[in-house]
C-alpha cells in the first residue's frame, strides 16, 4: 500500500492489527513517514535512482543492557520504493533490533552506482565517505 496521506487510515489499521495489545515500542503512521525521510536523507541520491530499494525498519531500535534476560518486541515494517512512491509491504511485531540495525536496506545496482559516484573524489578512484 502506497504511503501517502490518502492511505493513512488503512495504514493505521495495519499497524493496529500487527501490534494487537502491545503498548511498548509501537509505531504510528507519522513514525513510518519520518523513517522514510531519514532513509532518503541518508541515501542522499535522486529519487529516480531509488526505485527497487527495499528497507526493513525498526523505528524503536535500541540497545539493552546485558542484564536483560530477553529481547523485547518492537513493531517493524518493510517498505519498497516504487515509481509512484514508497510502498508499505508489511507491519509486524518482532525482536527489537539494536540501534546499528534499525535500517536493513537492500540497494539496487543503480542505487549503489549513484552512492559510489557521490562519494568518489573527482574521478581519482578514491572513495571518500563523510558521515
Amino acid at each position: 500500500m502506497l504511503i501517502k496521506d490518502a492511505n493513512k487510515s488503512r495504514i493505521e489499521e495495519m499497524i493496529k492489527a500487527a501490534e494487537g495489545k502491545a503498548t511498548a515500542r509501537t509505531i504510528t503512521y507519522k513514525d513510518i513517514v519520518d523513517s522514510i525521510e531519514i532513509l532518503e536523507e541518508k541515501l542522499n541520491i535522486p529519487k529516480k535512482h531509488m526505485e527497487g530499494i527495499s528497507a526493513s525498519i525498526d523505528y524503536n531500535a535500541q540497545t539493552f543492557p546485558r542484564a536483560y534476560k530477553y529481547t523485547p518486541s518492537s513493531t517493524c515494517f518493510e517498505v519498497v520504493r516504487k515509481k509512484s512512491g514508497w510502498d508499505l509491504m508489511y507491519v509486524e511485531r518482532s525482536r527489537c533490533r539494536n540501534e546499528e540495525q534499525a535500517f536493513d536496506v537492500v540497494l539496487t545496482e543503480k542505487a549503489k552506482e549513484e552512492i559510489l559516484k557521490k562519494h568518489m573524489h573527482f574521478g581519482t578512484g578514491r572513495l571518500i565517505v563523510r558521515f
